[in-house]
């Protein structure tokens, strides 16, 4: 049984059930609690690792910023937001001069990205960074700054496949640093 989990636990009961009658699963891009055969995808955590290294060098004590950054995934319940929320959070244990001011889900969706993003920089406008966890979503990220005025200001870090708009985006530098 080959399966893309949208959630860690949606399909948790039916990977054991299917193991036990000796069916091998392979999980596709989000791994669940379960372990299985295989997992074919990326290692979430050093994604978010990663992010937040960039975060670091973008709004760490000698970036002169505010350190604050804020954190918009798309399912706070997948794979992608479990594992690359606890990279980013163990990576930030050594620098706490950068605050975590928001941490939210968007579930996918460019237009609850977007509205998250427009309250957090209201709520925090001298905020440094946006760590995005999916170049789709992103797009209302980047529609926000925008419209704040803010997309020289603050910097946006985002991940993805390597969707032709978002070539673009990076080209453009409405994305600053986009990781595959």
């Amino acid at each position: 049984m080959i399966v893309q989990n949208t959630d860690v636990q949606a399909f948790a009961r039916l990977f054991k059930r299917a193991q036990s009658k000796g069916i091998y699963v392979i999980q596709l891009g989000m791994a669940s609690v379960v372990q299985t055969e295989g997992f074919i995808g990326p290692d979430w955590t050093e994604l978010g690792e990663r992010m937040a290294s960039a975060a670091v060098s973008a709004c760490g004590k000698d970036s002169g910023k505010s350190g604050k950054i804020a954190l918009i995934q798309g399912a706070v319940t997948s794979a992608n937001g479990i594992y690359t929320t606890q990279g980013i959070e163990a990576t930030l244990k050594d620098y706490p001069e950068i605050e975590i001011v928001a941490n939210q889900g968007s579930d996918w969706d460019p237009s609850k990205a977007h509205a998250i993003a427009t309250t957090t920089l209201q709520q925090h406008p001298d905020l440094c960074a946006f760590l995005g966890y999916w170049e789709d979503e992103d797009q209302g990220i980047v529609a926000a700054l925008s419209e704040a005025g803010k997309a020289d200001d603050v910097t946006l870090i985002t991940s993805g496949i390597g969707e032709q708009k978002s070539c673009g985006q990076v080209r453009d530098g409405s994305f600053d640093l986009y990781l595959k």
